[in-house]
C-alpha cells in the first residue's frame, strides 16, 4: 500500500467516524431529552404565510429550497418550515391568516433566517408534532452513527490487512 494511501485509512477515515459517531450520537440525545417546555416559544395571531425560495449554497453548487414562511402579528419573529418534497398546501390550508397559534422552536443563527420548529399548536390540535420532528431527526443521527462505525471498522480492516 502506497504510503499516501496508509496516511488516509490510518488518520483521516478513523477522525471522519469519529466525528459522524459523536454528531450522531448528539443529534439522538438532543432529540431524546428535549423539553418543548425549555426551548423558544411564540403564541399570537398568523398574519401571513407564503411559500418563498431560498437558495441554499453549498461549497460546490447552489440548490433552490421551497420553504414555508410564517409571520405572527406583533412579532418581529419570521419563522420557516421546510418539509421534504416542499409541499406545503395542506400546511398552508391549516395555517391561514387571523388563526391563533403557539410554535416552538429553535434559533438556529441569529443573523440568517433559520430555524427549527419543532411542534405548532392551534387549541388542543397539532398541526406540526413534535413527534415528526424526532423521527427525522432519529434517522439522521442514526445513519450517521451506522456510517460513523462502518467507517472506523473499514479503516481498522484495511490498517491490519496491508500492514
Amino acid at each position: 500500500m502506497k504510503m499516501k494511501n496508509k496516511i488516509y485509512f490510518v488518520v483521516f477515515l478513523p477522525l471522519l467516524s469519529l466525528v459522524l459517531i459523536w454528531v450522531g450520537f448528539s443529534t439522538v440525545k438532543e432529540n431524546y431529552t428535549r423539553d418543548l417546555s425549555q426551548v423558544d416559544k411564540i403564541s399570537g395571531q398568523i398574519e401571513n404565510t407564503e411559500v418563498i425560495s431560498k437558495l441554499i449554497n453549498r461549497s460546490r453548487y447552489t440548490t433552490e429550497k421551497r420553504i414555508l414562511k410564517i409571520t405572527i402579528s406583533n412579532s418581529p419573529e419570521r419563522l420557516y418550515v421546510y418539509k421534504i418534497g416542499e409541499e406545503y398546501f395542506d400546511l398552508r390550508k391549516e395555517l391561514h391568516s387571523s388563526k391563533e397559534v403557539t410554535i416552538y422552536y429553535k434559533k438556529l443563527k441569529e443573523d440568517k433566517i433559520e430555524t427549527n420548529i419543532f411542534e405548532i399548536k392551534s387549541g388542543n390540535k397539532q398541526i406540526l408534532k413534535h413527534e415528526d420532528y424526532k423521527v427525522g431527526e432519529y434517522f439522521a443521527g442514526f445513519a450517521m452513527l451506522i456510517l460513523g462505525v462502518a467507517f472506523l471498522v473499514v479503516s481498522v480492516v484495511m490498517v491490519i490487512y496491508n500492514q
